[in-house]
């Protein structure tokens, strides 16, 4: 499809979901499309859409759009439309962003996705608002960890931001509730949706939904007890290496 026809459909896709989000749904599914509507307009947005290899990306959109009215939750949506939710919450946090990771080999690659992931991310921080990562690791894999290069940028940015926040719990020191609750880790967004990420087929897809926030406030408030910084001191202790930028 030739770029300039592409917008096109791109706009008129765009043009309904604008319709639809303003006419069904409550006020938080209303503002999940709005966001991700307001991203797809942004000069990041348009870019990965019309970068990306799959055509039909924006009409995917726009069907889990219609998911998350119906019911609330968008239910094991694909890594192509999860990355693109994912994009938008963090384009659009206003307040706090907060997460727990269970640190899959999926995450932290260099792939364009979680590379944009990660400078949304940072982006956040930049804008003043709050992001806290809570990285769940097993003892045995915490040289391999830290050796990754996006943790690695994580743990210097937690040196130089007031609003980008990185810590580590050990896996074996979590009581095994608490991780079956936890499972494949999540993200939530100014205390309104949650991103529960799910590891399946070699992609990362995930379920969005809007009914949950104080069930994970909950679990995170509980991990936060075994928590430890994850700083440059914690890097050289366990690599005997400095970490610069």
């Amino acid at each position: 499809m030739f770029p300039n026809i592409r917008l096109w459909v791109i706009k008129k896709i765009q043009n309904t979901i604008n319709y639809i989000s303003l006419k069904f749904g409550n006020s938080k599914q209303r503002k999940i499309q709005s966001q991700v509507t307001h991203f797809l307009n942004t000069k990041i947005g348009k870019k990965y859409i019309l970068n990306h290899p799959n055509q039909e990306l924006t009409k995917k959109i726009y069907t889990s759009f219609s998911k998350l009215r119906k019911h609330k939750i968008v239910s094991q949506i694909e890594e192509d439309v999860y990355y693109v939710y994912l994009f938008s919450l963090l384009e659009m946090a206003v307040s706090r962003i907060w997460a727990a990771s269970i640190s899959d080999p999926l995450e932290w690659t260099d792939s364009d996705e979680e590379k944009l992931f990660l400078e949304l991310n940072i982006n956040a921080s930049n804008r003043k608002i709050p992001v806290e990562r809570i990285f769940i690791i097993k003892e045995s894999e915490v040289v391999e960890f830290l050796n990754i290069v996006p943790i690695q940028k994580q743990i210097l940015h937690n040196e130089i931001s007031e609003y980008y926040f990185t810590y580590y719990a050990y896996e074996s020191q979590i009581p095994k509730a608490l991780l079956r609750e936890i499972a494949n880790g999540f993200l939530a967004f100014d205390d309104f949706v949650v991103a529960k990420d799910v590891f399946s087929d070699k992609e990362i897809r995930g379920i969005i939904e809007t009914e949950s926030l104080a069930f994970y406030n909950k679990i995170f408030t509980k991990l936060r007890q075994f928590t430890h910084p994850l700083d440059i001191t914690y890097y050289k202790s366990k690599t005997g290496n400095d970490l610069t930028a």
